[in-house]
């Protein structure tokens, strides 16, 4: 049974989006619900929190060690972890009952987010790619966008709208999604939430509802057990990035629930996250 350790970190209702900047050994992670990006260092011990007015839904680097980006409800947002100071660089035209979700650098340097509808019920989200200075969708029809990221060797694509419990395999072909099959997930407890790639090209995705996160080697999936309902997303972080970083949410803030963050240590390595090029 692998040993978790809970990080004496803030707390939050829905923790989310954990991302290891490899250049400076900081872990980032937003809380969506409180409209909060944290920070902590670690190599100094310094933790720094950036309130804003809005849902925080998603944190990614940028070439600028002092800049992340960061969507909102219906924007994305360039913010300076040295002055706090955040600027709307584009505006995504959503239905009102929707609003932004998870989000991921492609191998390219984009930006690939989605949008869900906040009820949890109706397929008006979509999937975008942002370049910089350009936006487009590129699929419609999802209900609850989550989960993005990339085989090590860039070819496949793997997304996950959460209601479907399954994560899509795509190529990305003459600018076009194409899907290359998927991984069902319905028989495992929850559903999948957020998800990450190791060095070694297995999946570990969070599994929301079900007190775990699932690793996914070929057809081999296996289930590590989690002392949290809510787990929402992972990534991988730590010098020799071997530590998983795992996020939760409260829910209902009942028995059991959480919002903070865990370590694991699973014996694999992940890969350094893609850094957005604009």
């Amino acid at each position: 049974m692998l040993e978790w350790l809970p990080l004496s970190l803030p707390r939050g209702r829905l923790a989310e989006s954990p991302l290891w900047d490899h250049r400076t050994h900081t872990l980032y992670w937003v809380d969506i619900l409180g409209g909060a990006l944290h920070l902590f260092s670690f190599e100094t011990g310094q933790l720094k929190t950036y309130r804003l007015d809005d849902y925080v839904s998603c944190v990614a680097l940028t070439q600028d060690v002092d800049t992340v980006i960061v969507t909102l409800k219906n924007q994305i947002a360039e913010l300076n972890t040295r002055s706090g100071a955040h600027r709307v660089v584009a505006r995504v035209e959503e239905p009102g009952r929707n609003r932004l979700n998870d989000c991921k650098c492609s191998p390219a340097g984009e930006l690939w987010f989605g949008s869900m509808d906040m009820y949890e019920r109706e397929p008006t989200g979509s999937l975008y790619v942002y370049t910089g200075s350009t936006l487009r969708r590129v699929m419609s029809g999802v209900t609850i966008s989550n989960g993005i990221d990339w085989s090590p060797d860039g070819s496949l694509m793997y997304y996950v709208d959460s209601p479907t419990r399954k994560v899509g395999i795509y190529k990305w072909e003459g600018g076009r999604l194409e899907p290359s099959g998927y991984i069902d997930l319905s028989r495992m407890p929850g559903v999948p939430d957020g998800l990450t790639v190791d060095a070694e090209g297995s999946l570990w995705v969070a599994m929301y509802g079900g007190s775990s996160v699932v690793k996914i080697t070929g057809a081999d999936i296996q289930r590590l057990p989690l002392p949290y309902p809510y787990v929402t997303s992972c990534a991988f972080g730590g010098p020799r990035l071997d530590t998983l970083f795992i996020t939760t949410g409260s829910g209902d803030g009942g028995a059991g629930a959480d919002g903070g963050l865990l370590a694991v240590k699973t014996g694999a390595r992940g890969q350094a996250a893609n850094i957005c090029n604009f």
